[in-house]
């Protein structure tokens, strides 16, 4: 393991299914594209009509920890014990490629 995987696994200690981008069932995703109901949201997902955008910010990674800034995407994952829907704001570019991939950035500091 190297120390950017070992921080993936300390930040997400608890969290199983990860995944970035927007997700149907989820509340927050469902208020900040701008629907009214679940139900139209999810629809509109199933149709390919929501796509994730990454955003800037100097906020740093839930998922890494990074304190860089740079593009960022929502995401999503299942409390292990709760198995509540957890709606995090920021994964950066290296998560999103490793969460996808399997992919470690050659460059990463905390």
């Amino acid at each position: 393991m190297s120390e950017y995987t070992d921080s993936v696994e300390r930040y997400t200690e608890g969290l199983e299914f990860i995944s970035t981008g927007p997700c149907p069932g989820c509340d927050v995703c469902r208020s900040d594209y701008g629907y009214d109901t679940q139900e139209a949201f999810d629809e509109a997902y199933e149709n390919g009509d929501i796509c994730a955008e990454p955003h800037f910010s100097w906020g740093g990674c839930d998922l890494c920890g990074s304190r860089l800034g740079g593009d960022f995407e929502e995401w999503h994952a299942r409390d292990k014990e709760s198995g509540e829907l957890i709606h995090g704001p920021r994964a950066c570019v290296d998560c999103v490629a490793y969460l996808a991939n399997g992919d470690e950035p050659e460059l990463w500091g905390e």
